[in-house]
């Protein structure tokens, strides 16, 4: 993600579901999970902090239309995925746990404060 100054991370993560996806949330939150992770590339290795937050879309129409030139390169295709499908899914999912980590959410069973995940 590319944050901009001075952007708090809800308005940076209602900014990149618009940019990656097309799709206007009707809001941002709550911060659900956070995590921190090493990200190696071939010329050089970050520490990611990640922070996951509850986002609602009421359109479902995917376009790509806001990404860059390269990011439109590498871009593969876009589906919904059920809670099941995601549990059995092929591809690679991250966080890898993710299923788990959504079902109570769907449930409504949202945390009071962020969930550290791996």
């Amino acid at each position: 993600m590319d944050w901009k100054r001075g952007e708090t991370f809800e308005e940076a993560a209602h900014r990149e579901v618009w940019e990656e996806t097309g799709l206007r949330t009707e809001g941002i939150g709550p911060w659900l999970w956070t995590r921190e992770r090493r990200l190696r590339f071939p010329d050089e290795a970050i520490l990611s902090h990640e922070r996951y937050f509850l986002a609602r879309v009421r359109a479902q129409e995917v376009s790509v239309a806001n990404l860059l030139p390269d990011e439109r390169q590498g871009y593969r295709g876009h589906r919904w995925w059920t809670l099941a499908e995601l549990r059995h899914a092929q591809e690679a999912v991250q966080p890898a746990d993710l299923a788990d980590l959504l079902a109570p959410v769907l449930a409504g069973d949202l945390p009071d404060t962020p969930v550290t995940i791996r």
